[in-house]
């Protein structure tokens, strides 16, 4: 066995302006010079093991699961702003929460979630309708599409519309905070010195107010709604029938609002972005649209059937992964394809860098949906994570993403422009660096 080989701490040192604006092309870099496994100091303070390896990420996520953990910037940094839920929670909390919470998002119990969801996507539609022929940038507006699912399938109608902008607005700028925090520990005193620590600890404290009045007023219904919300309430625990506090409903609400809106706004964005550079797959999509839906109401049973829409998905997230980068922390030593992983080693598992690995991928950098119609090489696709800690909305996901692209494409197309980019920035997530400019037709 042996040890990954370690970039010296002035390389990293070096390029740490670099990494923390533009991680991707560093690690790309890091990879061409050192394998796809290697050491690195972490912002130039923290050594680190980094890998692109879909066999060494499988072993540390899925194989050898029990031997890692989340990292403390998810189970302390995170969880400083949106509680202890499943995303940020470990151990066996955090197993028990899976196994309460698990049963909810299976697909059998999401099927009563596609008219809660067709609903918030066809009212954006209709504001859509109005700037037809326009180009417009189409980032804000899957967000602002992403949260109205997010909100109607969490709420039903039981928050407004001004609740719900304040905790998006929020939501989105705490994210930005924690991304540098997490890329530049070392300047945790200047922002306590600062009074930014305050500053965001109070963005967090107000929309734990918001969501806590909807959860009291929710709580006093003799009947829960069929919602996401009225899930989390009603569900029990095994070992004693009792529900979950007030405290944890607000940590879990939290979670799905930071794991399910801006993950699912950046996947749709791209969508649209690939399938205007590759028109060809729109005419077939509408074929398949007008084949398998027509004008009836949408199903999830027949969502399931229409293998060009699902393969659109399955690529649009190997080339732009919502989570692109993992986390996990070794509990005992342990080795995995010939690498030493000593015990307390961090392991940052490349989500996006092993979608591109040409070992695995034919024509990595070309959009080819078919390729997960004839297809699906699962050994290194990464979408939602892999092993227990898989992302427990996937279902809900791709439900909301098959929803909106039948919804959008049986009324409209899309061109590039001269002003279309496919530049990303990645911060918790992928997102379009410059927008994503495009005409609607």
């Amino acid at each position: 066995m042996s040890q990954a080989p370690l970039i010296p701490r002035y390389k990293s040192l070096r390029r740490t302006f670099s990494f923390v604006h533009e991680p991707i092309p560093v690690f790309s870099d890091y990879i061409k010079a050192y394998g796809d496994t290697f050491q690195v100091y972490l912002g130039g303070v923290k050594k680190v093991l980094v890998t692109a390896n879909p066999k060494v990420m499988r072993h540390v996520l899925q194989k050898n699961h029990k031997n890692y953990s989340k990292s403390e910037i998810q189970t302390d940094l995170l969880a400083q702003y949106v509680g202890n839920g499943l995303l940020t929670s470990d151990g066996d909390y955090w197993f028990k929460q899976r196994r309460l919470i698990q049963p909810g998002f299976h697909k059998q119990r999401i099927k009563s979630l596609v008219g809660l969801i067709q609903a918030a996507i066809d009212k954006q539609m209709d504001t859509l309708e109005s700037e037809r022929g326009k180009e417009l940038d189409f980032y804000p507006r899957m967000m602002d599409i992403a949260f109205s699912i997010i909100g109607n399938a969490m709420f039903s109608e039981y928050a407004t519309q001004n609740d719900l902008a304040k905790i998006e607005e929020s939501i989105y700028v705490l994210q930005q905070f924690i991304v540098k925090r997490a890329r530049q520990p070392f300047m945790y005193p200047v922002y306590w010195m600062n009074g930014k620590l305050k500053k965001y600890n109070g963005i967090a404290r107000d929309i734990e107010g918001l969501v806590l009045n909807i959860i009291r007023t929710r709580k006093q219904l003799p009947k829960q709604p069929d919602d996401l919300l009225g899930m989390l309430i009603d569900t029990r625990y095994e070992d004693d029938n009792t529900p979950m506090s007030e405290e944890q409903l607000l940590w879990e609400s939290n979670i799905l609002f930071v794991a399910g809106h801006e993950t699912t706004a950046n996947a749709l964005c791209w969508m649209l972005y690939l399938l205007a550079k590759n028109p060809q797959y729109v005419d077939n999509l509408k074929n398949e649209i007008k084949e398998h839906v027509g004008v009836e109401e949408l199903s999830f049973d027949v969502l399931m059937k229409m293998p060009l829409l699902n393969g659109i998905i399955l690529e649009a997230m190997r080339m732009f992964p919502p989570a692109w980068i993992l986390d996990r922390v070794a509990h005992e030593d342990d080795q995995a394809e010939g690498i030493d992983i000593p015990k307390g080693t961090m392991v940052l598992p490349l989500v996006y860098h092993a979608h591109y690995r040409e070992e695995d991928w034919e024509a990595p950098d070309v959009f080819r949906p078919e390729r997960f119609i004839q297809t699906k090489n699962q050994a290194a696709y990464f979408p939602f994570g892999a092993g227990p800690r898989m992302c427990i909305g996937n279902n809900f996901a791709m439900l909301e993403m098959q929803i909106f692209l039948v919804q959008f494409f049986k009324k409209f197309e899309l061109e590039v422009t001269p002003n279309t980019s496919g530049k990303l920035k990645a911060l918790i997530t992928i997102k379009p660096e410059k927008g994503m400019r495009l005409k609607l037709i």
